[in-house]
């Protein structure tokens, strides 16, 4: 089940009693350690499809993710960014003790550790709003 990242809308004054609204990218944490940032169409930024971001690699670790020069999501920081997209500290993976078929010398059955699919509900994303 997914589970929706509230966005935030920032509204400015504009001359003539206009409004312009930035929204912020919606992000929604998926299963398995996948976040899913919506798409755009933004002047600045192009066109952009909905994209999933495995977060798996950066388990344990606080994350930003990119919009760089190629129009491509990024994680890494050493690389060139038009946009700063999202935020968050990736929780720390879990695992669960598994008994497999073998035994050892003293007839004990041999336990194997295997990671469980990272969870990312505790997971606070922070996104910045899109430059129109």
């Amino acid at each position: 089940m997914a589970i929706k990242v509230k966005t935030k809308i920032k509204a400015t004054k504009q001359p003539a009693g206009r409004l312009k609204v930035k929204t912020k990218i919606k992000a929604t944490k998926q299963p398995a350690g996948r976040l899913r940032l919506d798409g755009f169409d933004r002047r600045l930024l192009g066109k952009k499809a909905a994209a999933d971001i495995d977060l798996t690699p950066h388990a344990g670790r606080h994350v930003r993710i990119w919009l760089d020069v190629n129009g491509a999501y990024s994680t890494d920081p050493s690389s060139d960014h038009l946009w700063q997209m999202a935020e968050l500290t990736v929780p720390e993976p879990e695992y669960e003790e598994i008994d497999t078929e073998e035994r050892d010398p003293d007839g004990n059955i041999i336990k194997r550790r295997q990671a469980l699919p990272l969870d990312l509900s505790t997971a606070t994303v922070e996104t910045w709003p899109l430059p129109e």
